[in-house]
């Protein structure tokens, strides 16, 4: 039904935007050496790598080995097709996957937009350091603006199995972090509250998983919000999600659970960026598994410098149960703050210098802290490509659960050069 009103919609356009069949990507890549000052064998004499000097090809920005991605873009008059193959191991052997692929369609004078597929841009983003949304994965988004500089809607999305799935391969048989999850259930299974027959999924459990955003942006402010509940359609409801999870799934935690979150910008200031976003993780048991994600940035940028702060709060729920940075949730889990001050400079119009120290440490004890100065350098090859060097002098120390010092405190120091390529065609 999608498909036959999008090849309608030409029917509703004003405005004739790019056509045709556009390509384009994005190569990232390098080189990363670190050491570790722990460089003794465990107590069970086996000898871990992470202690060890390693050499290996990575890109920071990217977190890959090596992130290839090719975008391509179809337009027709106001509807159209989006799609990106990507790789993040292009040396040790491609597996490519379907990052987006969607169907856009504009209606009434472009009013309303709707987008069916897997969807990887965010339309009500909070837009700070972090840019909190919930407009991306597998479903359908509508988008209604009504008057310039307002987006309103709201995103069916489907249930995130692959992620259940993932936290099954990492799981050990017959272990408490084993999440078992089985959705091939005979024909007629009333007992069954996820699912109906086979792999069909309840509609009311489906809508369950529906996301609600907003954003209004004017030449003096914006502010955005957005709203996730969280139904049974994945099989799994927050508290059964996070307490058999493993620790390999907390980089998911955003695809689980009701959450909200906020955000505010100004805009009405030259060179001056000043915005605050918030994110209220897992309403629907806060007590065994809430946490609040606090960000501020503030940054002037007037060429050739830049200077500015980012700082993030991590509240948790007093009982958390939930594994965070080596907390086990048996006790009380104090807040977690951290800071970067930051500076650049722009030598010339291909060389730029700059400098990050990001601090970091647990309210429960000043043991508990992760301090790093990051000095760094650019260099522009050309219009779409760049390299960008920089070393990291890392000091780390963690004590027990309390912020109490241990007999032997897990401090380490870590040395890092980082290497990386980007090249934009």
């Amino acid at each position: 039904m999608f498909l036959i009103l999008a090849l309608s919609a030409g029917a509703f356009a004003q405005e004739e935007a790019e056509q045709g069949l556009k390509f384009s990507g994005e190569l990232k890549t390098g080189v990363q050496f670190k050491t570790d000052s722990a460089q003794e064998k465990a107590a069970d004499g086996k000898k871990h790598d992470l202690y060890d000097p390693s050499i290996r090809m990575y890109n920071d920005d990217a977190g890959a080995e090596t992130r290839l991605d090719l975008n391509g873009a179809f337009t027709k008059d106001n509807y159209g097709v989006i799609f990106r193959l990507r790789t993040d191991k292009v040396i040790s052997g491609p597996q490519v996957e379907v990052n987006q692929a969607y169907v856009w369609a504009d209606f009434l004078n472009e009013v309303l937009n709707i987008k069916v597929g897997r969807i990887d841009d965010s339309a009500w983003s909070s837009d700070g350091d972090e840019g909190f949304h919930y407009s991306t994965g597998y479903g359908l988004r509508f988008e209604v603006k009504p008057i310039d500089g307002l987006n309103v809607g709201f995103f069916l999305n489907g249930p995130n199995n692959d992620d259940i799935l993932t936290a099954v391969d990492n799981g050990e048989e017959g272990s408490d972090h084993r999440v078992v999850v089985d959705s091939k259930f005979e024909d007629g299974d009333k007992d069954n509250p996820y699912w109906s027959y086979g792999d069909y999924i309840l509609a009311g459990e489906f809508l369950l998983e529906t996301a609600f955003g907003a954003k209004f942006e004017s030449d003096a402010f914006f502010v955005a919000g957005g709203l996730r509940i969280d139904g049974k359609a994945d099989g799994l409801d927050t508290g059964e999600w996070y307490s058999h999870s493993t620790r390999n799934s907390v980089g998911e935690d955003a695809n689980q659970g009701m959450g909200a979150y906020i955000g505010f910008g100004l805009l009405a200031i030259e060179n001056l960026t000043a915005n605050i976003e918030a994110r209220f993780n897992n309403l629907g048991a806060f007590s065994d598994y809430g946490w609040i994600w606090i960000n501020e940035t503030v940054k002037y940028a007037m060429a050739p410098l830049e200077f500015g702060l980012v700082m993030h709060q991590f509240l948790f729920a007093e009982k958390n149960k939930f594994v965070v940075v080596g907390k086990t949730g048996d006790e009380s889990v104090g807040p977690r703050l951290t800071f970067k001050p930051f500076v650049n400079y722009a030598l010339t119009e291909k060389w730029t210098v700059g400098l990050n120290i990001p601090v970091g440490f647990w309210m429960t004890g000043i043991v508990d802290y992760d301090i790093a100065v990051q000095p760094k350098v650019s260099y522009k090859l050309g219009e779409n490509a760049s390299i960008n060097g920089w070393y990291k002098f890392n000091m780390l120390q963690r004590g027990d659960q309390d912020g109490v010092l241990p007999e032997k405190p897990d401090s380490r120091i870590y040395n890092t050069v980082q290497i990386d390529f980007i090249w934009s065609f």
